[in-house]
């Protein structure tokens, strides 16, 4: 089997993880009933779902000359990732996330940008010749659009796939959604970038309509996440509907990255659409059944077992 090559441009967050029966109201105070601290950002924890479905990957981004920045390199040097380009900013702290969890897995997160609001295109244009290498390009809105599109672009110019991730929702400039290969928003990214309601029409009709604007936005392939509901594909002139795998919810914190991990693994392995968001969604149940951000990421070995006792079985 080969092995994939994978170019991550995005962030780095050290998360602090907070769970209670509820989340608490505004001024209200509530006991929780399990804490712990990880390595995260939307960036990070796709690569390390990259890496342990076995592709090589290099990661782009940066950290503070900081505890927390030292943490996270170690967590991603540990998966065998490439953070020759991660920059250590003498001048910004590592990005912080603190996130709330209640008992159906549901969350509220607070991100403090910090150092990730700091990556310029110098950062990717340094990771040019990994770039030019790679099979695939992975990158999301959580650093800066300066980098994010530094990356497109240079994907583009050695005609790499690249899998735009648009989270945190963020508007995205049509030049840039026509060098997409997928653009992968979940429903509530979706319907902020679009701007159309989901309560406006029933679910079926709704993601139809996002999708098709996001398409006359200039995307070419879009794959709206459903969380449980699971996936909506719209391109290549067909729409796809793929259920989502049965399963008790536990933290859904990283489930989309795990999703958008294992759909840029499954691609550049030459894996059909269909096959890739199957892929995608058993990587996000797995994800969402486990407490942590990259703690829940699953391996191959366990994502092969996930598919093969889940064979026929979806959410209904």
């Amino acid at each position: 089997m080969k092995q994939v090559r994978v170019v991550v441009q995005g962030s780095l967050i050290f998360d602090f993880f907070a769970k209670a029966k509820v989340l608490p109201k505004v001024g209200q105070t509530v006991s929780g009933t399990d804490f712990g601290m990880f390595s995260g950002g939307k960036g990070a924890n796709q690569a390390v779902q990259l890496a342990r479905l076995g592709a090589k990957v290099h990661m782009i981004g940066r950290v503070g000359c900081d505890f927390t920045g030292d943490f996270l390199l170690e967590k991603l040097q540990a998966e065998t990732i490439d953070t020759s380009f991660i920059l250590r900013d003498k001048e910004s702290s590592t990005s912080l996330c603190a996130v709330h969890i209640d008992e159906e897995g549901r969350n509220a997160i607070i991100i403090v940008p910090l150092a990730n609001a700091r990556c310029v295109a110098a950062d990717v244009e340094a990771a040019e010749k990994k770039i030019a290498a790679a099979d695939i390009l992975l990158t999301q809105c959580e650093t800066t659009t300066e980098a994010m599109e530094a990356a497109v672009n240079l994907a583009a110019k050695f005609g790499k796939p690249v899998i735009l991730n648009p989270a945190p929702a963020a508007k995205v400039a049509p030049e840039i959604l026509e060098k997409i290969f997928i653009l992968t928003p979940n429903e509530t990214e979706a319907e902020q970038i679009t701007g159309i309601a989901q309560g406006a029409f029933e679910p079926p009709e709704w993601r139809k309509r996002a999708a098709a604007r996001l398409r006359e936005m200039g995307a070419k392939r879009v794959i709206i996440t459903l969380g449980a509901d699971g996936c909506y594909y719209s391109g290549d002139g067909k729409e796809l509907y793929v259920p989502a795998f049965p399963i008790k919810p536990s933290d859904s914190t990283a489930a989309g990255d795990a999703f958008n991990g294992a759909l840029c693994y499954a691609l550049a392995m030459g894996k059909g659409v269909e096959e890739a968001i199957r892929y995608g969604n058993a990587a996000g149940a797995i994800a969402a059944s486990r407490f942590g951000s990259q703690a829940s990421l699953c391996t191959m070995k366990e994502l092969s077992s996930f598919l093969t006792e889940h064979e026929g079985k979806v959410q209904a």
